[in-house]
């Protein structure tokens, strides 16, 4: 009996590596691929303060230090994507096939096809609450003179 239970842990043990192994590193780890090195962030932002939200775009200039193999992940909190769209260098479309949040490491995440070290312009198109909490872009009123600010 006790021979079928240290067999047991055994291939549970390896079975977790193997499939850990297996994932993505931006599954792993919060930081961007050190090969993703951002250059320039072009940023607009438009605020509704009666509603308390905000929508906005980016453009985030990179360069691509190594192939990538499909997956590129980038930095978002709070945001909902409505737009992601790549171009590299010579201004040519990045074939992207999936988009989706990864909240545990707060990632954007972009499936693409190999793309080659080059560099690359990423624009997305967002939305938000201001009123959501007090951490980041938010809203906040303070009362002077019995006016509201």
């Amino acid at each position: 009996m006790s021979v079928g239970v240290v067999l047991f842990v055994c291939l549970v043990a390896f079975a977790t590596t193997e499939v850990e192994s297996l994932s993505p590193s931006w599954e792993k780890n919060n930081l961007i691929p050190k090969e993703i090195r951002p250059l320039s962030y072009d940023i607009l932002v438009d605020p509704d303060l009666d509603e308390g939200t905000f929508k906005g775009e980016v453009t985030i200039e990179f360069n691509l230090t190594a192939t990538r193999d499909e997956w590129l992940p980038v930095h978002i909190k709070n945001l909902n994507i409505t737009q992601t769209i790549m171009t590299d260098n010579k201004g040519n479309e990045v074939n992207i096939k999936e988009t989706f949040e990864y909240p545990k490491n707060n990632f954007w995440v972009m499936k693409t096809d190999v793309i080659q070290p080059d560099l690359y312009k990423l624009h997305m198109k967002f939305h938000g609450s201001l009123v959501q909490s007090l951490v980041g872009f938010y809203r906040s009123v303070y009362h002077e003179n019995g006016t509201n600010r």
